[in-house]
C-alpha cells in the first residue's frame, strides 16, 4: 500500500511544540497549581527556562545585545502559538466539565489467546448487547439479525422489532472480506459505546448470511464487526461510526487508540488516548 505523506512546515512544528508547553502550563493553572491572575507572567517565565534549556540565545558579543535578543526570543515564543494555532479554550482544561466538545472514553478489549480482540457495544432502545471486533481494515458496522443463516453458535442477534429507535433503510448490504463474503441489509438505530457515548442514527447492517466467514466466525468469540477504517472503504455510503461520533460531538478529538493486552484485557479509547500507556512523543503523519 502506498500513501502520500505531507510534510508539516517548520512553523507548524514549532507552533505545535510551543502550544503543548503553554497548554501544559494552563492545565496546571486550571488545577490551582499557580495563581491564574499571573498566568501570562508564569507562561513567560516557563518559556524563558525552555529557551535556556534549548541553548538558543543570541550569539551577539555584547551582553546587552545578548539580553535583548534573549528577551525578544522569549516574547516571540510566548506569542508564536497565538499566531499560528487556535488558542486553547478554558473549557478544554476543565476536569470532568460538561461541554459540547465531546468526551474521551474507553471500551474494554477482551483478549482470546492473543488471536481475537473484541469489545461490547449496545444497539437500540432498549439496548441490545453485542461483542464486536473493532477492525481498522474495514469501515462498515454489522451484527447478525435474528434467524441469520450460517451465523455460528451462541451469537447475539439483533431484533429491530423491539427497538423504539430503529429506522428502516432496507438497502442491500454485501461486503467481501479475506475469508469470504457477508450479506444482509442496512438499518438505522442508536449505538452506545464505552460508558455513555451514544451515537444517534447510525447506519449499520443486519447480516442475514455470514457463511462466507467460515469456521473462524462460527466459533469466534464475537458477534459482528465495527469498522474503524477510512470512509472511502464503507459499503453502501454508510457513515462510519467514528465519523458520526465526530459530527455529533460525541468524542472530544477525532482520534481513537488501542492498547492491546498480552493474554489479558486491553482498551480502545475513543476521542483521545491514554498518555500513561506509552513513553515519549507521538509522531503525527498527515494522510
Amino acid at each position: 500500500v502506498r500513501m502520500k505523506l505531507k510534510k508539516r512546515s517548520a512553523e507548524e512544528m514549532v507552533a505545535a511544540h510551543l502550544k503543548r508547553e503553554n497548554d501544559a502550563l494552563r492545565l496546571a493553572l486550571a488545577k490551582g497549581i499557580a495563581p491564574k491572575e499571573d498566568e501570562e507572567e508564569v507562561v513567560r517565565e516557563m518559556v524563558k527556562k525552555s529557551v535556556l534549556l534549548r541553548g538558543s540565545t543570541s550569539s551577539s558579543s555584547s551582553s546587552n545585545n545578548l539580553e535583548d535578543g534573549f528577551e525578544e526570543q522569549v516574547e516571540e515564543a510566548v506569542q508564536f502559538p497565538k499566531k499560528y494555532m487556535t488558542p486553547m479554550r478554558d473549557e478544554e482544561v476543565e476536569v470532568d466539565a460538561d461541554t459540547d466538545t465531546g468526551s474521551t472514553e474507553s471500551v474494554i478489549i477482551k483478549d482470546y489467546a492473543n488471536a481475537q480482540y473484541y469489545g461490547e457495544v449496545m444497539i437500540g432502545t432498549p439496548p441490545q448487547k453485542f461483542t464486536v471486533i473493532f477492525d481498522t481494515g474495514s469501515s462498515n458496522f454489522w451484527v447478525p439479525k435474528i434467524n441469520c443463516r450460517d451465523c455460528g453458535h451462541d451469537k447475539s442477534t439483533y431484533d429491530h422489532t423491539i427497538s423504539k429507535s430503529f429506522q428502516e433503510d432496507g438497502s442491500d448490504f454485501s461486503i467481501q472480506y479475506g475469508s469470504g463474503p457477508v450479506h444482509g441489509f442496512f438499518s438505522v438505530d442508536s449505538l452506545a459505546l464505552a460508558d455513555d457515548m451514544v451515537i444517534e442514527h447510525q447506519k449499520f447492517a443486519e447480516v442475514s448470511n455470514a457463511g462466507g466467514l467460515g469456521q473462524a466466525y462460527a466459533y469466534g468469540h464475537f458477534d459482528g464487526i465495527l469498522g474503524l477504517g477510512f470512509e472511502g472503504l464503507s459499503e453502501g455510503g454508510a457513515n462510519t461510526v467514528l465519523k458520526n461520533a465526530i459530527d455529533q460531538n460525541v468524542v472530544r478529538d477525532s482520534v481513537f487508540a488501542f492498547d492491546l493486552g498480552d493474554n489479558q484485557d486491553g482498551e480502545l479509547t475513543f476521542g483521545g488516548y491514554d498518555e500513561s500507556k506509552f513513553k515519549g512523543e507521538i509522531t503525527w503523519v498527515n494522510l
